[in-house]
């Protein structure tokens, strides 16, 4: 039975005939060799679903860059003491005393933590005694009620502010009385918990949307057995009066701080540059090893692609011929190709990108990496696809547009 070879030449003054001519036509390419069609189809696939999951983590990294300078607090840097607390090396209040004084156009707070456990819960809470400045400091927000004040610090009021993770953690809420250990206090304000960023990996004293709660500084810790205790520090933040001054300052501070050489191991510095720099290594390190995967895989799907494309132009010839001779023009001939090759690639992305978003979706919390899947995780992969047909057809469609309708004869 001959084939039916539409004429495409007509279809300016008809687009809906065209379309499904073109239509028709590029199903019967590919139908024509399903296994060539197949295995192109399922390389770009592959690499949609690692190009959209590359996007997907390239997009968290850089939302988390900005959650870790926001949780950190604006032109705010903080002095981390070593967790070995028992080093004479570690962060004293002295050191607080001597950054105030040398500093006194910044802010200056500090924090000392610990970890107890409520009365009547198993879960342990991080306890952080500090001072009337931190919130103002790290620019936090109150859900409800305030944070401690300068006459909780001087008075010893048993007063805390907890966390939105801590409020419903352990179903506490402003004004009621919790057990720390066996100390009572009153809870007279909730903290907006934070992103979690700069906690994950870091000094735990630096989080602020864990379960945690803040308590005046000057109370005794009645659940620690250390001698000196009160007067070490875990950290201490600073705030500079702008971002231009913040490298001037964090050199003051070392200069005051590191009097001795061997304070060097036990003092460390955090600062938004830091914590950028930080995500920036980890964006560098999965484009480079994920990047090179997706590029593989695309460039196979490409290849592949190509010898299909090749492959049809040589077992279509005759066909080619007739259509130039019922006078289809090059331009329709070499449209004919890229359409059917961009309509592959970009059914296959599709399918990639929809297999990587419920993926994604199902395995958010134990990716160990943040994920945000918006239009660019689904955009990216398409138009990438879509390039793909294009540059990887144009040489094949070059060809079969360059098969005069003697050759139909020839073949004949």
């Amino acid at each position: 039975m001959k084939k039916r070879i539409p004429i495409l030449h007509h279809s300016i003054a008809q687009p809906l005939q065209y379309l499904h001519d073109l239509w028709r036509d590029i199903w019967e390419g590919v139908r024509s060799q399903p296994g060539r069609t197949l295995l192109s189809f399922l390389a770009v696939a592959v690499g949609s679903v690692s190009l959209t999951v590359l996007v997907a983590v390239l997009n968290g990294l850089e939302q988390r860059s900005t959650h870790l300078v926001r949780e950190l607090g604006f032109n705010v840097f903080a002095v981390v003491s070593s967790s070995d607390r028992r080093t004479g090396e570690a962060l004293r209040e002295r050191d607080v005393q001597l950054l105030q004084a040398n500093c006194p156009e910044c802010g200056v707070s500090k924090v000392r933590r610990y970890e107890v456990k409520p009365l009547g819960h198993d879960q342990a809470v991080g306890v952080l005694a500090t001072d009337e400045r931190l919130a103002a400091i790290r620019q936090w927000t109150m859900l409800q009620g305030r944070f401690l004040d300068a006459g909780d610090v001087a008075r010893r009021e048993r007063h805390a502010v907890i966390t939105e993770a801590a409020a419903k953690a352990f179903r506490w809420k402003t004004g009621d009385l919790i057990a720390l250990s066996d100390v009572r206090f009153k809870v007279v304000g909730i903290l907006q918990s934070t992103d979690q960023g700069v906690a994950a990996g870091s000094e735990p004293a630096l989080s602020g949307g864990r379960r945690e709660v803040y308590i005046p500084d000057t109370i005794p810790p009645a659940w620690s057995a250390g001698s000196d205790d009160g007067d070490r520090v875990d950290v201490v933040y600073v705030r500079v009066p702008d971002a231009e001054r913040m490298n001037r300052l964090v050199l003051r501070t070392q200069r005051l701080l590191l009097t001795r050489k061997s304070r060097e191991a036990f003092l460390s510095w955090v600062t938004p540059e830091t914590l950028l720099g930080n995500v920036r290594r980890l964006q560098r390190s999965i484009r480079l090893t994920a990047g090179s995967v997706t590029l593989l895989s695309l460039i196979l799907g490409g290849t592949t692609l190509m010898s299909l494309m090749v492959a049809n132009v040589k077992d279509r010839v005759l066909e080619i011929g007739l259509r130039r001779a019922l006078g289809a023009s090059r331009k329709d001939i070499a449209a004919l190709f890229v359409t059917e090759a961009c309509l592959v690639t970009s059914s296959a992305a599709l399918l990639g990108i929809a297999i990587a978003h419920v993926g994604l979706l199902l395995g958010a919390e134990s990716a160990g990496l943040p994920i945000l899947l918006d239009w660019k995780s689904a955009a990216v992969p398409l138009l990438a696809a879509m390039l793909l047909g294009v540059l990887f057809a144009y040489w094949p469609a070059g060809m079969a547009a360059n098969i005069a309708p003697a050759e139909a004869l020839r073949s004949e």
